[in-house]
């Protein structure tokens, strides 16, 4: 089914599991409706609506994930940035309607990225932003965080083995019946429809970030909707990255950092992170990873 403009899917063994998924699904929808930035009356549309005013009440969780985002910010030097709303709108990706913005246009939403301009205040539970037009885009933490709350929700109602699946980004718990790890495809950039290979995993959770997922081509190039927030262009050293974390949001914030960050600065940001993991495809189709992720990847199925 449809949540958050992807697929979610949940598969989960067991007796009785039946409840735990009705759960699962009711909370996966009641996040989008607090999420969807284009979604009207959604919590952050209306922080989106107030910017450069009062900020505005909103649910704990609402705050709980713009202050680790604002985290990931601070971590990876604004290579994550979720004020990078005004720039998503330029290029279209938001409505599906792909295009090179004015390079006026784009220096002037430029303007309005910076994390540093969001206020989050958890004793109150309000949200704001300093500056009139600026605008939050979750597209990099919402996901992931989302699908770490129906991994609790099936947890919570004792499910012992699952996997959750929203458009890639995925955390599993247990084992699957009868093996010991779960086997995870990491696709091919240049042919999505054939894998590279398999990541052999008992735990935790993954999350690429490719060029191939949103883009649109105009005079042979290609241009993607993995936005560098400190120029407003494309990053272009990588062609995918795959994250392995111990968390859901991790690995989707990480995955979109380190695909912008690059093949040497993310991997070095990826090393030095504890329990997470790394593997760059570059835009030749050179394979490059981390060591810890160089013992649970095969290039070929068991």
């Amino acid at each position: 089914m449809l949540v958050m403009d992807t697929i979610l899917r949940v598969v989960a063994y067991g007796r009785d599991v039946e409840a735990a998924l009705e759960a699962a699904l009711t909370e996966a929808r009641r996040l989008e409706a607090l999420w969807d930035r284009h979604r009207q009356g959604s919590e952050i549309w209306r922080v989106n609506r107030s910017a450069g005013s009062e900020p505005v009440s909103v649910s704990p969780e609402t705050v709980a994930l713009l202050q680790a985002a604002l985290q990931f910010a601070e971590l990876t030097g604004g290579a994550l940035d979720v004020t990078i709303g005004p720039v998503v709108d330029l290029w279209g990706f938001g409505s599906g309607e792909g295009r090179i913005p004015p390079g006026q246009l784009l220096r002037e939403a430029l303007h309005l990225v910076d994390y540093r301009k969001v206020r989050t205040d958890a004793e109150r539970g309000t949200v704001g932003l300093a500056e009139e037009g600026m605008s939050l885009d979750l597209g990099a933490v919402a996901k992931g965080a989302a699908v770490d709350a129906l991994w609790s929700v099936l947890k919570e109602a004792g499910v012992r083995s699952a996997l959750v699946d929203l458009g890639g980004n995925i955390r599993l718990l247990g084992s699957p019946p009868g093996r010991p790890e779960w086997l995870i495809g990491v696709q091919d950039p240049r042919d999505p429809s054939r894998l590279l290979g398999y990541l052999r995993l008992a735990g935790g959770a993954v999350a690429t970030s490719g060029d191939y997922q949103r883009y649109f081509m105009v005079g042979g190039r290609r241009y993607h909707h993995i936005l560098d927030p400190r120029t407003g262009w494309p990053a272009a050293e990588v062609a995918s990255v795959t994250v392995w974390a111990p968390t859901a949001l991790q690995a989707d914030a990480l995955s979109t950092a380190l695909f912008v960050l690059g093949p040497e600065r993310g991997y070095e940001m990826a090393c030095s992170l504890p329990g997470v993991e790394a593997l760059f495809v570059l835009p030749g189709g050179q394979v490059k990873l981390t060591p810890g992720m160089q013992s649970v990847f095969r290039v070929n199925p068991p």
